[in-house]
């Protein structure tokens, strides 16, 4: 939005001139425009994206799901496109830092936008290798998790069913102590019918 501004404003100016209310210089860079909308986000000397990051947290400015620096009423100081452009890998590792996903943001961007970013020295490649790992990765993860809870899973079946085995063990073994007591208990009782007593 400031950049159409920016933009407005430079055009009022040359039209001003061309009226002769007022003296510009009519060979005004279109990169000077963009250089101080880029001054605006962040210097673009940066060094590290932990400098980028500073550096928008410090003005105020965040980076939406689509990967444009935005300021905190959402309203857009920087498409995607421009900021990939200005900061590159640094860019990307930022928008990894504030959880946006980077190869997504390069899809949405349209056809051909990768390799302007893979001209201009941003590894774009690396970015979906990273999507694939990270899929990868949690896919194993999630592996493992099964596994784990299978393991669980028949462990406790195993005790469960060592538990019914012991169960049935004592059960069976009561009911035989009673069969014998009422085997003894009637031999005794036969026993003494005979003898009279």
């Amino acid at each position: 939005m400031k950049k159409v501004f920016m933009t407005l404003g430079l055009a009022s100016l040359l039209m001003l001139g061309a009226c002769g209310s007022k003296k510009t210089d009519a060979n005004v860079d279109s990169t000077a425009t963009e250089e101080v909308v880029l001054e605006e986000v962040a210097p673009k000397n940066i060094t590290s994206a932990v400098e980028l990051k500073d550096s928008l947290a410090a003005k105020g400015l965040e980076i939406d799901n689509e990967g444009n620096i935005v300021n905190k009423e959402g309203t857009v100081v920087m498409s995607f496109k421009e900021a990939a452009k200005a900061y590159g890998e640094y860019y990307k590792e930022t928008m990894e830092g504030y959880g946006k996903s980077f190869t997504d943001a390069v899809k949405n961007a349209g056809e051909g936008f990768a390799d302007e970013l893979q001209t201009a020295g941003v590894n774009v490649k690396d970015a979906a290798g990273d999507a694939v790992n990270n899929a990868k990765e949690k896919a194993g993860e999630a592996v493992d998790a099964a596994k784990e809870k299978a393991g669980e899973a028949v462990s406790n079946a195993k005790d469960k069913a060592g538990e019914a085995v012991d169960n049935a063990k004592d059960k069976a073994s009561q009911e035989v102590n009673k069969a014998a007591d009422k085997a003894k208990d009637a031999a005794n009782n036969a026993l003494n019918k005979a003898l009279g007593r």
